[in-house]
């Protein structure tokens, strides 16, 4: 088994597949900007994610605890394959590109999506695609908090095309 450790700054810049198949636990930064970067032994983590457009950060297995500090952003794709991902706070979400659900659950704790005063999101496509697995939010799934929050959109916020999809909150504009 094991565990890899990121306290400083890992890239992934080329095409292919690069697998971390241990516990891969990050309080630094990710930059997935080439091919597919896959993390499918779980792990905590209070550092940045950034999957760069036509770059995939595939979450493929364990328990993903994404807590205060976490981030995914990008406009490339993350994938959620097998295994759970606990969004654990609010303000972690703001990737532009398309999260899919294939397997597996993605969760949240509290609101999914939460924007404040004067943050903008501008999705390229679809947020959300579930295919497969559960999408579990507890709170909304988008909050904009505020009168200066913007969340401009060209697809849609969730597409639902197999799986199980529930939102105690629902969508909060």
């Amino acid at each position: 088994s094991g565990s890899f450790t990121n306290a400083g700054a890992l890239a992934k810049s080329s095409s292919g597949t690069t697998t971390f198949s241990t516990s891969f636990d990050n309080s630094g930064s990710v930059v997935v900007s080439g091919g597919t970067l896959v993390l499918s032994g779980g792990g905590t983590h209070t550092g940045s994610f950034t999957a760069e457009s036509g770059a995939t950060l595939e979450f493929g297995g364990g328990t993903m605890e994404l807590n205060t500090g976490a981030s995914l952003t990008g406009a490339g794709a993350l994938l959620i394959s097998a295994g759970t991902v606990n969004v654990n706070t609010d303000s972690a979400y703001r990737l532009t590109g398309t999260t899919s659900v294939s397997g597996g659950t993605l969760a949240a704790g509290g609101d999914l999506i939460g924007l404040g005063a004067s943050q903008t999101l501008t999705p390229t496509a679809d947020i959300l695609i579930l295919g497969g697995g559960n999408l579990d939010v507890y709170g909304n799934l988008v909050n904009l908090s505020a009168a200066t929050s913007t969340l401009n959109l060209t697809g849609s916020i969730l597409t639902v095309s197999g799986g199980t999809a529930t939102a105690d909150g629902g969508l909060s504009l």
